[in-house]
């Protein structure tokens, strides 16, 4: 038994677990990229929503 199974109680082979380690880490960069830029969106940490121009 691995400590994945010991702490959630599912047992999962290494295979899915990477495959989804590998989206959330394309859309972490994708989002990353997209916040970085200028283009009128913003993070608002207090409220944790995107923030936006009037123009959009």
């Amino acid at each position: 038994m691995t400590n994945f199974e010991k702490e959630t109680g599912k047992a999962c082979s290494q295979r899915p677990l990477k495959n989804r380690w590998d989206a959330l880490k394309k859309e972490w960069k994708a989002w990353k990229k997209l916040k970085g830029r200028d283009i009128g969106l913003g993070w608002n940490p207090i409220k944790r929503i995107v923030d936006a121009s009037d123009d959009w």
